[in-house]
């Protein structure tokens, strides 16, 4: 697996400027580009290459084959590199895709089993944690129930009325609508 995940990383490094230049330079040279001058023709140089270096020499020619071709854009004007890019994404993401399948059975971390020392202890604190809990749960039970004592019966029970009416007009309310 180490060797396979070496040959994709290796297939997947960026290229060199000679090969973008070569690639694009045949793009262009029997495809439709807009007229410029010299100092607007440098720049559009320099946006190929810094776009299309970062991708694989083998993605950067194929894409731009698959444009020579028509298989790609209309096949009149020569494409931008951002076209081409969007290209070369598409060509080397099934190698991507393996190359992350791959990292993530060799990177994956091994984790001992647990000891019997380890489980007792995880044992004994998962019954201090139910006791605590039980202990809370009856301390707020006997809270709750203090306070409906606090109450008045006639004032609770006057609350729980006007909570019916009001719940009754909004129903009905509800039903009108």
């Amino acid at each position: 697996m180490v060797a396979r995940r070496n040959d994709l990383d290796a297939a997947l490094g960026g290229c060199d400027e000679a090969t973008v230049r070569r690639a694009v330079g045949m793009l262009r040279s029997v495809m439709a580009v807009q007229q410029a001058d010299e100092a607007t023709q440098k720049l559009q140089r320099a946006a190929y290459l810094a776009t299309l270096t970062k991708y694989p020499g083998w993605a950067v020619e194929r894409a731009c084959q698959d444009f020579l071709d028509a298989t790609r854009g209309e096949g009149i004007h020569a494409p931008k590199p951002g076209e081409i890019a969007a290209v070369c994404r598409v060509l080397i993401r099934e190698a991507q895709a393996e190359r992350a399948r791959i990292n993530a059975v060799l990177d994956a971390e091994i984790v001992p089993a647990p000891t019997e020392e380890d489980r007792k202890r995880v044992q004994e604190r998962y019954e201090a944690f139910v006791r605590e809990a039980t202990a809370r749960a009856a301390d707020t039970k006997v809270m709750l129930e203090s306070r409906k004592s606090d109450i008045p019966t006639e004032v609770r029970q006057a609350a729980l009325d006007d909570l019916k009416r009001r719940e009754e007009r909004r129903l009905a309310e509800e039903e009108k609508a």
